[in-house]
């Protein structure tokens, strides 16, 4: 699943055998919340090195990121965040 064609990550999150990949930009994420500033930013190796000709994949903890959601700024990245959490 893609959310952008150009993007520079894959986040990598689900349960078990509920596994689901999707390719986002982490500059929009960034600007959308703080939680994705810090996490793709420069003091965490998810942040080191993105490219969008080899985007990385990068495990979502469910448990850590569920309950900051609703601090995601933009709509639709909420529901994003918010749909993941429930499969």
């Amino acid at each position: 699943m893609s959310i952008v064609d150009h993007g520079d990550v894959i986040l990598v999150v689900g349960r078990d055998d509920k596994v689901l990949k999707i390719k986002i930009d982490s500059h929009v994420f960034r600007t959308a919340s703080k939680i994705f500033a810090a996490l793709f930013g420069p003091n965490f190796a998810e942040g080191q090195n993105l490219a969008f000709d080899t985007p990385r994949d990068v495990p979502l903890l469910l448990n850590v990121v569920e309950p900051y959601a609703s601090l995601v700024k933009a709509p639709l990245l909420e529901k994003l965040v918010k749909a993941i959490c429930k499969s």
